[in-house]
Formats: C-alpha cells, structure tokens, sequence
C-alpha cells in the first residue's frame, strides 16, 4: 500500500507592484513527485514561459519548494481515505 502524504507547495506571485507569497496543500506519495507538480504547475502558470520571460509581461509564478506536513498546530495529521458516494 502507498503511503501518502501531506505537503505543503509554496509559490511566490511577483508583480510589478509587490511580491505576494502563498502555499497551497496536497497529497503526494513521495516529496518527488510534490516538486515535480510544483515545477509542472509554474510553467502551466506562466503559460508555458520561463520565470524570467513571463516576468517582461508584468507577473510571474515561481515555484519556492515543498514541505512535508505532519502536524498542524500540535494536532498529527492522519490522512484517511474518503468514501465513495
């Protein structure tokens, strides 16, 4: 059985107003695979343009990493498989 995982992606947004950082949560089976979506989704955000071309438009996407979650605020974080409806 595959151990699945929480994962913390992190993203900054860079305009020509200001630098935005944000993260969002997946579940990835190992941290490869969690940096292989970050490095896929930076590109499918900058509409397939690397960071420094897409930057001439006025923004861009760079992926800044992945982190492992394991707990949240003291709470261990325990990932069940949903239900099907």
């Amino acid at each position: 059985m595959m151990r699945y995982r929480l994962y913390e992606i992190r993203w900054e947004l860079a305009t020509d107003v200001g630098e935005f950082h944000f993260s969002e949560v997946k579940v990835f089976t190992s941290e490869e695979e969690a940096r292989q979506y970050g490095r896929a989704k930076q590109r499918e955000r900058n509409g397939g343009l690397s960071v420094s071309d897409k930057a001439h438009g006025g923004y861009y996407f760079k992926f800044r990493g992945v982190e492992p979650i394991a707990e949240i605020d003291g709470f261990k974080v325990l990932l069940v498989p949903a239900t099907k409806r």
